[in-house]
Parts: structure tokens; sequence; C-alpha cells
């Protein structure tokens, strides 16, 4: 379980199952691919993904901007939201005021977000999404495991 603040709302998310993580790194692909060259220079910046990613737009924003802009683009809109729908369907928010505790980001099928501030917000959706998709991407960039592992 993955726990994080956005503004003044607490979020905490689920891992995604190896189905899951595969569907998504199969809509990923056309993506992945068009970035190759800036993904490469960020798993060799010895950062990790989060500090690569971030050198890497600190000090070339457009090697990484454009070839993702543009992959984004061509890619189909249900990849798109089978990325999206299956991060968010991992997400349950903390509620306030008269109903406090963890509320579900989505309805039960994973495929209405609940939360309007979510809906609404363009920005805030990709922070959420990237926060539960880092640890399943990450571990793609680890070494395989050891044979008999």
């Amino acid at each position: 379980m993955v726990e994080f603040q956005i503004g003044d709302t607490a979020f905490r998310a689920g891992k995604l199952s190896a189905f899951e993580q595969l569907d998504v790194v199969v809509a990923l692909a056309p993506v992945l691919s068009g970035a190759a060259d800036a993904i490469v220079r960020v798993f060799k910046s010895g950062g990790g993904l989060e500090g690569g990613v971030k050198a890497l737009l600190d000090s070339e924003p457009s090697a990484v901007l454009e070839p993702l802009t543009k992959a984004l683009a061509a890619m189909p809109r249900q990849d798109r939201m089978t990325v999206i729908m299956t991060a968010l369907s991992k997400v349950e928010w903390a509620r306030k005021g008269q109903q406090v505790g963890w509320a579900r980001l989505t309805d039960p099928t994973g495929s209405h977000i609940m939360l309007n501030d979510v809906a609404d917000s363009l920005p805030l959706m990709i922070q959420i999404v990237w926060r539960v998709l880092q640890p399943s991407l990450a571990s793609f960039s680890a070494a395989p495991p050891a044979p008999g592992n």
C-alpha cells in the first residue's frame, strides 16, 4: 500500500496485480517506445526512476515532454482509459467532515470516478495515476530475479 498526499487530500493505493500491470504496460508500449531515448537516459542516470525523470526534466524538458506528448496523442482512447482507470481503481481517499474515513476513488466497477475534485482536474488525476503506476513501472527496470527465485 502506497500512501501519499496531494494538496490537503490524503490518498492510499493498493498494488496492481500482475495482469493489471501487463495491461498497463501493453497500453503504454507506444508511449514508452516513443520516449525510448529519454527513458534510457533516465535509467542510466543512476538516480532511480523518479530522480532520473526529475533530472532529465530539469535539464532537457523537451527530451521527455515532446516524445511523450506525441506518443500520448497517438494512443487510442481505450488504451488511455485502461491505464488511467486501472490505476485509479486502486485508490482510496481520506474523507473529511461528517463522513470521516477512507472511500474508494472509483465506483466498484472501476469505471466512474467518485471524487469530483479528481474527475474535474487532469493535473490532479495524472499525479495520482503516476503515484500508483510508479512502483509497477519501476519494477520493470530492476534486474531480473536470479534463477530459482
